[in-house]
């Protein structure tokens, strides 16, 4: 057996036909037409990097606070006073030592920040969350510094939870006009997990994101310092109701792997929805409602706000795993049961990114 995961189906379980929709990252043979479409996927984007840049500089001299949130009121001269949301209610309560206030939800079904000036519209859509517990100083170690992994009790202790997400993207213009699908529809995977900013935000930090169109790739790398990766990637589309079957594969393209990292790191997976989640439980919020993403850039940790409903979760079935994007993100092969959630998706909208 290789060095990864490897779920499959029972003999004998029932299987769901399959509307086979096949979206697969397109390969142009004509290397000018290539450059081509991934300078106009990069220039909306670079457009947002460049004004997200000047607007790292904001801060408090006074106070000291990095990235204060107009949105969402004033601290105090120390830097440990409440930030309030007059329509969402107390949000981000932070004691000024990084510590979140007792009593306060972290984890909130709704945005803790209303994204007002938009960069980037998204649609996560037909997403399967696979989640594996680590230790979490495993996690810890492979983090930036001023980055701490977010942790969640258990019987067997504190464990941090690294997610394998695959879903089909589509990527829209600030005030949500789309851009082509030949650049801006492509399937996804992400290998996540969750951490704690400098002054104890909650959020996500990518280990990895594998796209399948290399104009996005390019770009989210210049724009974000995002790991993204170009990969031929497919879906398999089934009935987005109870017994209906997800399948999804990708095949790292570049960049090329690093030193004792997979070739070509792949992914397979195929997953059965199960029945809808009426109310989700304070773990399953801590899995899935994360109000904003971490990243590095030029040495600098930033932060952006992400905006969307509450999430339509449905329980779901792990039927197949081929991975090889976990280990590639420097992780152990996992150990423990996958936690596995299945939804139809949501319309996103991603904040100005500013210092962390």
């Amino acid at each position: 057996m290789t060095a990864h995961s490897r779920r499959e189906a029972k003999a004998g379980e029932p299987s769901a036909d399959l509307n086979r929709t096949h979206v697969r990252s397109r390969i142009h043979r004509n290397a000018t037409f290539r450059f081509l479409e991934a300078q106009r996927a990069i220039a909306p984007v670079l457009g947002a990097g460049r004004a997200a840049t000047s607007a790292l500089g904001l801060q408090n001299e006074a106070s000291g606070a990095l990235g204060l949130q107009n949105a969402l009121g004033l601290q105090n001269a120390d830097g440990a006073g409440s930030l309030q949301n007059g329509n969402e209610g107390a949000v981000g309560l932070q004691n000024g030592r990084g510590g979140t206030v007792e009593g306060v939800n972290d984890y909130p079904p709704t945005p803790t920040e209303r994204v007002q000036r938009e960069v980037m519209r998204m649609w996560w859509e037909d997403l399967t969350f696979i989640h594996y517990a680590y230790d979490p100083d495993v996690v810890q170690r492979l983090l930036p510094d001023g980055f701490t992994a977010d942790s969640w009790p258990g019987p067997d202790g504190e464990k941090v939870w690294v997610g394998l997400v695959p879903f089909r993207m589509r990527v829209g213009l600030p005030g949500g006009r789309p851009m082509p699908p030949r650049i801006g529809d492509f399937p996804e995977t992400n290998v996540r997990t969750y951490v704690r900013g400098p002054d104890g935000t909650p959020g996500v930090y990518f280990f990895s994101l594998e796209a399948g169109a290399l104009g996005a790739t390019v770009s989210a790398r210049v724009a974000y310092g995002l790991p993204y990766f170009w990969a031929d990637m497919t879906i398999d589309e089934g009935d987005r109701s109870p017994g209906g079957e997800w399948a999804y594969a990708s095949t790292r393209r570049w960049p090329k792997p690093k030193r004792d990292q997979p070739d070509r790191a792949r992914h397979v997976s195929r997953v059965r929805i199960g029945e809808a989640i009426d109310e989700a439980s304070e773990f399953e919020h801590y899995l899935t409602a994360r109000w904003g993403l971490f990243s590095t850039l030029a040495g600098r940790n930033l932060y952006a706000a992400v905006d969307h409903p509450s999430w339509v979760l449905h329980r779901a079935e792990l039927l197949e795993l081929d991975d090889e994007l976990v280990i590639a993100a420097g992780l152990p092969e996992p150990t423990s049961e996958p936690v596995v959630h299945w939804t139809p998706g949501l319309e996103v909208r991603i904040g100005r990114p500013r210092r962390a």
